[in-house]
Formats: structure tokens, C-alpha cells, sequence
């Protein structure tokens, strides 16, 4: 098949190859009336070929040299035809001007083979504008938002915190005693059973952004500066069951692509730690004993914002830290759509005009 290149070069040779034509037909009709003129004792004489200008249409003038003028025009250089930009300014030129001349060759009676060689360069042009239908992808991401606060507020778990665009809402749990204090750093530690249930607190992180923790106390042993953030120990669980796999908005429906979360750094020392929930559940045991696979860990760097972003969509996500203290500031869920791309309307006048022209002169020939 054809590709774009192959065809707008195809159209620009057809448009230098009737322009050279009409050229001669022109010049050969002011030499026809010059020898009228010295027939009746006026004028220079003017030697005209006998034989009509349609016999010497696949001659290289009327190839080679036009091409070449063309190309060295518009298209210099070794990758002339990869410049989308100037690929369709040129061919909608040659476009419009091969229509112009398609109705100059039908008003000044011009031969029927011209007439038909203009009809199907216009043709040409315009299925090189004819883009096929095709889909581009599209995205549209929805976002949780926390409540403002003026001060440090606790919440009670389960906290629901709603997404935009109606894609609708996360379900978060506190929970304290989920990853072993002060490990390795560097180490990857999944979440354990065994944590203890706590409260929600959302405050102003050191960012001055509202994030969220959760609401311990000092009875756990740790320092007044991290309470209310995903401080030792701690976890926020994010569960996602309610979280829409698609939505539908301005007629495009669009599928879950990718969720981000968007985590800051308060104090640093040890680990952050994002694992998502295979099968199970928090706590459970038997055949509910939770499996989790990491989806992201690392040292803690603080007065950091970190983004932790994945394509493996798990029904809950717990985030927390082996020591120092993080919270989470947002959740993002991206979602993707397609929507197709329709051929622009002024090329199917172009198809019009080219198919009327060579039409009429279809039916002139056979009448």
C-alpha cells in the first residue's frame, strides 16, 4: 500500500505534469493563431510541431524537469516529505490551484484529455488530504480532596474521602504497628499482621499542604513532631472498592490507567514503604491471610514531595514508614479514553469538484 510520502509525491508530480501541459496547450494554440496571421501576410513565422501536444505527454519535459522544480521548491533536502507542516501547505495548494485549472480547462474548451488528467490529479490531491478515521488516545485523571483545616483534625476510621469527576470515592483506615521500626534501611518490609486500628488526622504537612496521617498518641513511644503523620510503624490503608474502573464523561468512556500518589517527606531516617493488597484482607487469617506485592519503597529524603505512581491497580494500598514520619497529600487516578479523528471537511469538496469535472467530461466524451 501506499504510504503519505509515496502519495503526496505522486500528487506533486501529477500537479508539474498538468501545469506543463496546460502550459504547452497554451503555447501551442498562440502559435496556431500566429501562423493564421502570416497566412494573411502579418507577423514572423513560428515553427509549430504538427504533432498534437497529447503525443508528447510522457516525454521528460514534462516530467523530470517540472518535478524537480517542484521538490527543490518546497520539499529541499533529504527529508523533504517528513515535514507534516509543509507537507499540507503544499498539497493543499496543489490542491486548489489543480481545481482552478480543472474549470479553466472546461471554460476555455481545452482538450478532453487535459480535462481528464486535471480531474484525476485532483483526485489524487485530495485523497492524499483524505486522513482515514483513527483513534487518538486521551486521558482524564480524577483527584481526592482533603478537607481544609486550620489545625491538626482527627477523623474517625473508616474515613471516605471523594474523588472529581465522579469517579467515585476512597475509603481510608489508620493503622499503627503495620511495618517493624528502625530496619535496614533500604530493605523492602511487606505489612504485617497484627496492627492495631487507629484513627485518621488530616494537618498541614511541612509543606504547608493539607495531608493526611494518622491520629496517634505518645502512649506508642513516639517523638511530639511526628504525631499525626504516617509517623513509626504507622500505615494509611487506601481501599479502592469503590473507586469506579471506568467513567463517562462528554461522551467518551474512559478506563482506569494509572493511580499516583503524592506523598511529602517530613523527617527523614528511615523507610517509606507502598505495597498493594494481591488477595486477602488487613489482618486476616487462614485463607483471608493477606498477600501483598510492593509497589514501590525507598529511603525517606526529607522536606521531599515524592510521587509513587504504578499500573497495577490493587484493591487496597497501604503506605507507611519503618521510622520518621510522611503523609499523603493527594491521590490521583488517571483514566484513558479514545476518540476518533474524522477527515476535515474541505477535502471531501476537494473529492467533489474532481469527481463533477472529470464527470462532465466523461459524459462530453462518450455524447
Amino acid at each position: 500500500m501506499t504510504d503519505p510520502g509515496e502519495m503526496i509525491e505522486i500528487v506533486i508530480r501529477e500537479e508539474a505534469f498538468v501545469g506543463r501541459m496546460v502550459k504547452d496547450q497554451k503555447e501551442g494554440r498562440e502559435g496556431q493563431e500566429q501562423d493564421q496571421t502570416i497566412a494573411l501576410g502579418h507577423g514572423t513565422p513560428t515553427i509549430v510541431s504538427a504533432r498534437p501536444v497529447w503525443a508528447n505527454h510522457l516525454q521528460t519535459k514534462y516530467w523530470n524537469e517540472p518535478v524537480r522544480q517542484v521538490l527543490e521548491d518546497g520539499f529541499a533536502g533529504p527529508n523533504r516529505l517528513k515535514s507534516t507542516p509543509a507537507v499540507l501547505t503544499r498539497v493543499l495548494s496543489a490542491g486548489y490551484s489543480l481545481t482552478i485549472a480543472l474549470i479553466s480547462a472546461a471554460a476555455s474548451g481545452g482538450g478532453e484529455e487535459l480535462k481528464i488528467k486535471v480531474a484525476v490529479s485532483a483526485l489524487f490531491t485530495a485523497a492524499a488530504l483524505l486522513t482515514p478515521a483513527y483513534a487518538t488516545t486521551i486521558y482524564f485523571t480524577a483527584n481526592t480532596v482533603l478537607p481544609a483545616v486550620i489545625q491538626p483534625t482527627n477523623y474517625p476510621a473508616p474515613m471516605t474521602i471523594g474523588l472529581t469527576g465522579g469517579a467515585g470515592y476512597i475509603t481510608a483506615f489508620g493503622y499503627q504497628g503495620m511495618f517493624p521500626k528502625n530496619p535496614k534501611s533500604g530493605t523492602a518490609i511487606a505489612p504485617s499482621n497484627g496492627a492495631s486500628e487507629e484513627n485518621l488526622t488530616v494537618q498541614n504537612d511541612l509543606a504547608g499542604t493539607e495531608g493526611l496521617g494518622v491520629a496517634n498518641s505518645h502512649q506508642w513511644g513516639i517523638s511530639s513532631q511526628d504525631v499525626g503523620f504516617i509517623a513509626p510503624t504507622d500505615a494509611v490503608v487506601l481501599d479502592f472498592a469503590n473507586v469506579k474502573a471506568s467513567v463517562t464523561t462528554g461522551g467518551t468512556t474512559y478506563s482506569q490507567n494509572q493511580v499516583t500518589f503524592n506523598v511529602y517527606q517530613d523527617y527523614a531516617g528511615a523507610d517509606y514503604e507502598v505495597y498493594g493488597l494481591v488477595s486477602g484482607e488487613v489482618n486476616g487469617t487462614g485463607a483471608n491471610r493477606p498477600v501483598w506485592a510492593p509497589v514501590q519503597t525507598g529511603t525517606i529524603v526529607a522536606g521531599q514531595p515524592l510521587t509513587v505512581s504504578t499500573s497495577s491497580f490493587y484493591t487496597e494500598y497501604a503506605i507507611g514508614v519503618t521510622d520518621c514520619a510522611i503523609d499523603i497529600e493527594s491521590v490521583d487516578i488517571q483514566y484513558s479514553g479514545t476518540t476518533t479523528q474524522a477527515p476535515e471537511s474541505g477535502t471531501f469538496v476537494l473529492v467533489g469538484i474532481a469527481m463533477m469535472g472529470l464527470g462532465m467530461t466523461v459524459r462530453k466524451r462518450k455524447a
